[in-house]
């Protein structure tokens, strides 16, 4: 609602005054932006086991950049899925390690601490949207150190 008093600008008994009030419609003011649901979120863009350099430490850091879907797109990625088995052994089901919540970070980073030194181990990440439907599988082996 739009109030407004003008006047004609003389003084006195001269002077005249109107009010006007009038009502704009602003239909998307105040609606919160919404969140496409429903389709499978792309996949994180890049992803890399990378192993320490330190012998017998077991340590692989895992880095990925965010999904297509998480800053833009469908904006739906709510989190980001990080796995493991055994690269040895293909078949074995993907050991689910974590979840890790999207927000603004640009290059994410985790440490996978509990690898058998000398060992093999394939590692995947997926984003999940809030349906949850979850991506593709971006996969990297790394030997752990």
């Amino acid at each position: 609602r739009l109030n407004f008093r003008v006047t004609n600008g003389k003084t006195g008994i001269e002077e005249r005054r109107w009010s006007v009030s009038t009502v704009v419609r602003v239909p998307n003011n105040g609606l919160p932006q919404p969140i496409v649901c429903g389709r499978t979120p792309l996949a994180p863009a890049t992803f890399n086991a990378v192993p320490d350099t330190i012998p017998g430490s077991g340590l692989v850091t895992l880095d990925w950049t965010p999904s297509p879907d998480q800053g833009a797109g469908e904006n739906d990625v709510r989190l980001y899925l990080v796995f493991r088995r055994l690269d040895t052994i293909p078949v074995l089901d993907w050991e689910l390690m974590a979840n890790v919540r999207a927000d603004t970070t640009t290059l994410y980073g985790f440490p996978v601490t509990s690898n058998s030194s000398g060992q093999e181990y394939e590692f995947a990440v997926a984003s999940q949207d809030c349906t949850p439907a979850v991506s593709s599988l971006l996969v990297d082996a790394a030997i752990a150190p």
